[in-house]
């Protein structure tokens, strides 16, 4: 069997036929990412549909789609309105949020319920590097290096390709040779690229470097209009220096990803970056189609977490928030 894939935007049709299907199935090339500015609609609808289905070399998936968390946005807002002065200023940060699309959604809820919002949308991972090889394909790789796809038209090939498709397991494996050999020759360290603030490409022959961005276009289209909505590259394992009023790990904290070991490294983090009151929403997305979100709220005291309420059930974190005992 044999795969081809989408390397064009004149290519991409989000009602695929079976023919479509059976020749590029959802291979879709990672560098049509990269949108105008402002962005199109049909560059939006391919850059919606490659997120959805992006998986990072550490497993991780990018899985979101626009309109995700409005009810759950509203319910969240209504619940957080006793809590906090409506008039005084408040730090909202966001984890996680991969392209920062819900985080947009959200931010002018908040905003009409607390004007002073300011909103920080982070992710560790902002963005993809297309690594364009001088008389050869393109390579797609994650921020440490690991690549994602060779694109050579008409193939987009993946890493690694399923076992039945022998042609593309093929390509794959010569592909992946060639990158480090090329690597290795030029003395290029592949998981540590250094780009300018600005973004510009990084020749470093035979390569050419561009950042691929993460961070969806409406999103970073209100960062640049909206001084209170800000968008960051930040772990869900680390502290944050602003302390927050409130803290959102939504789809990112789950036991698919992480052990409960590491989890409670996460929460550890929560709570010492939290402002003394704080609250924490953890929660995750459970199915798509009906779409129903298991969600906990939980305000930092001083010894710990205690629970304020739960939509529709707790959080896989809940238990671990809950038992945790802050330091002496």
């Amino acid at each position: 069997m044999i795969r081809f894939g989408v390397h064009r935007r004149e290519q991409y049709s989000p009602n695929q036929g079976w023919l479509h299907g059976l020749m590029h199935g959802r291979r879709v090339s990672y560098r049509l990412l990269r949108t105008s500015t402002p962005a199109t609609p049909a560059e939006i609808a391919i850059f919606d549909d490659i997120i959805f289905y992006l998986k990072l070399a550490s497993g991780v998936y990018t899985t979101t789609v626009p309109g995700r968390f409005r009810e759950f946005d509203a319910w969240l807002t209504e619940h957080l309105a006793p809590l906090f002065d409506r008039d005084r200023p408040m730090v909202v940060e966001d984890w996680g949020t991969s392209d920062s699309t819900t985080s947009a959604e959200w931010f002018p809820v908040l905003r009409q319920q607390f004007p002073e919002t300011r909103l920080i949308a982070s992710d560790l991972t902002r963005h993809l590097v297309e690594a364009t090889v001088e008389n050869d394909g393109v390579y797609v790789l994650d921020a440490d290096g690991q690549p994602l796809q060779y694109i050579a038209p008409p193939f987009v090939i993946r890493f690694p390709e399923p076992m039945p498709l022998v042609i593309n397991r093929w390509i794959a494996s010569s592909a992946k040779r060639r990158l480090a050999r090329l690597a290795a020759d030029a003395r290029i360290n592949l998981a540590d690229l250094q780009f300018d603030r600005d973004g510009q490409d990084v020749h470093r022959p035979p390569f050419v470097f561009r950042r691929l961005p993460l961070v969806h276009p409406r999103a970073a289209a209100l960062s640049r209009t909206e001084p209170a909505f800000e968008v960051a590259q930040h772990s869900a394992f680390d502290l944050s220096s602003r302390e927050p009023d409130v803290i959102r790990t939504m789809n990112v904290l789950n036991r698919d990803y992480f052990s409960d070991a590491r989890l409670g490294d996460a929460v550890r983090s929560v709570w010492a970056s939290l402002k003394d009151g704080g609250v924490w929403i953890v929660g995750r997305t459970i199915t798509e189609s009906p779409r129903v979100h298991h969600a906990s709220l939980v305000r930092k005291t001083g010894t710990g977490f205690e629970l304020l309420a739960r939509h529709v059930a707790p959080s896989e974190v809940e238990a671990l928030a809950l038992a945790f005992v802050a330091p002496a």
